[in-house]
């Protein structure tokens, strides 16, 4: 956790910069980490039960995010892969 209270999320493969070069993603500073609030909602416990339960099953995971907060894309939804 950062001292913004989010949960941050680093990951393997950065997306290059143009990717979020719309006017929808003012402010992205980071290309190589994502972030989850650490509020306790059922929608982010649930999210970051899945991204552990992925890690440890080493599955892959497709993460959307729609805004950004302190530099940080925010998930707001994913996939776990089979």
């Amino acid at each position: 956790m950062n001292s913004d209270g989010l949960a941050l999320y680093f990951i393997n493969e950065p997306f290059d910069e143009t990717d979020v070069s719309n006017k929808e993603f003012v402010g992205v500073k980071s290309f190589g980490a994502v972030s989850l609030g650490v509020e306790e909602t059922e929608i982010n416990k649930e999210m970051r039960a899945l991204l552990k339960d992925a890690f440890l099953e080493n599955k892959k995971v497709e993460l959307h995010m729609r805004k950004v907060k302190s530099g940080y894309l925010m998930i707001d939804r994913m996939w776990i892969k089979k």
